[in-house]
């Protein structure tokens, strides 16, 4: 537990590696806040990822995975029992969201690394994060010659009847890399909603030829809606819009030119394949409209065809699934903050298992900083970039004072947030 406690806190104050460890080795005031005398050295550090072999220590990977797992559920217990209002559900659904990320290296001795399908020697890390809590639910370290879906049935069998007793009603959301039978299975499973992205496949273009003209219902884009709602109001003038430089340099240049225009929604029955039960097939037309120059128009209408499969009840509109998809994007947000400010992809060791534990461990430093905004902190504070809530709430500038056996800090009242730290380390105590 002192090397994890150690690593995790090399992490949230802004480590990025394991030599990063001597910040906290060698501050004084740190070592007195901890009550602790000394902490690890980065070599034991990274000796101690090192031993994280399966076939010479049996069950140590798993045993700290799943102590993460049994701290995120009584997080999930308290905060379910006794500030449930503090969770805006959407509709009573948790949302998670399944995704991968290709981590590519320069060197040459990354146990079970492989050629990714980008071309690049890499590892392929598998992540369900929860969108509603902002959490890292899993995470999963792979070769790097794998497709996304791979493990990640595996995944949604143990996770999800975690997540459902703990949080709510799941929905895993997931883009066109996971439109496979199994995933599909592992949700059905746990009684669990899905909402993805699906292939393009022939049989589903096929299926925009049966749906009648009169069965197309135009949607707008959310960032949309609340401009059309102002100009719908009698009386209403529309602010003009500024003018598009980058598409009136590449038209000036003769170059080709494609935006996109309106957008429809059509349902229709879907089966996927022959082994699995009928659920809702959302297609979505897109009108594309390519122009060549500045004084030509488009000379023809072309449309684009998306496809989404879910197995949510018939009271979501095909509009609330689309957005539901969409809104999926935000997870980008999450990957990119844990590889810059939570170095979650650095890969500090040669060992394949060695890699995972760390994802572990950066799993725990990340959900730390959700729990605070969670339990104590603004609710808001989840959705700060971690680089904010660091600046905010952990590299402040304190006296650290011993009276008798308490430790004090005295924090500066020009600080900024000094009174939600103070409400938070009081709901802390209760």
């Amino acid at each position: 537990s002192d090397h994890v406690l150690a690593q995790v806190l090399n992490l949230v104050i802004g480590g990025t590696c394991l030599e990063d460890l001597t910040r906290l080795q060698h501050d004084p005031a740190i070592l007195r806040m901890l009550g602790g005398d000394r902490l690890p050295d980065p070599t034991t550090a990274g000796d101690f990822l090192r031993r994280f072999d399966d076939a010479t220590n049996t069950g140590s990977l798993a045993a700290l995975r799943g102590a993460v797992d049994e701290l995120q559920g009584r997080v999930w217990k308290r905060l379910r029992r006794a500030q449930k209002k503090r969770l805006r559900l959407r509709g009573g659904l948790v949302l998670l969201d399944m995704d991968s990320k290709i981590r590519a290296f320069t060197g040459n001795q990354k146990e079970r690394a492989d050629l990714s399908y980008k071309g690049t020697w890499s590892h392929h890390p598998l992540l369900l994060t929860c969108a509603t809590t902002q959490e890292v639910v899993a995470v999963c370290n792979r070769s790097g010659n794998v497709v996304s879906a791979d493990g990640a049935a595996a995944m949604l069998r143990q996770h999800l009847p975690r997540v459902k007793g703990g949080l709510g009603q799941p929905v895993v959301r997931m883009d066109a890399g996971f439109d496979t039978a199994a995933v599909r299975a592992a949700c059905v499973e746990a009684s669990a909603y899905f909402v993805q992205s699906a292939a393009g496949r022939r049989e589903r273009h096929q299926l925009v030829e049966t749906v009648p003209d009169n069965g197309w219902t135009e949607w707008l884009p959310p960032q949309e809606r609340p401009r059309a709602r102002e100009r719908s109001k009698p009386g209403a003038t529309s602010r003009a819009r500024g003018s598009n430089l980058r598409r009136e340099c590449t038209l000036r240049r003769y170059k080709d030119d494609k935006s996109k225009g309106r957008h429809w929604l059509a349902e229709v029955a879907c089966r996927p394949s022959q082994t699995e039960l009928p659920c809702r097939l959302i297609i979505i037309r897109e009108e594309s409209c390519l122009q060549w120059s500045v004084r030509q128009p488009p000379l023809f209408q072309q449309f684009d065809y998306r496809f989404v499969l879910t197995n949510l009840p018939a009271r979501y509109t095909p509009s609330d699934i689309v957005d539901l998809i969409y809104d999926r994007c935000d997870q980008e947000k999450i990957i990119c903050q844990l590889g810059d400010d939570i170095p979650m992809w650095r890969m500090p060791v040669r060992e394949f298992a060695g890699n995972e534990a760390s994802l572990e461990i950066a799993r725990l430093a990340w959900n730390m900083g959700k729990w605070l905004g969670l339990l104590v902190l603004p609710l808001e504070s989840i959705r700060w970039e971690w680089k904010r809530f660091r600046s905010a709430f952990i590299v402040v500038a304190v006296e650290v004072i011993h009276r008798g056996r308490q430790i004090w800090l005295r924090f500066s009242p020009e600080h900024r947030y000094v009174a939600m730290l103070r409400a938070a380390h009081a709901r802390l105590e209760t």
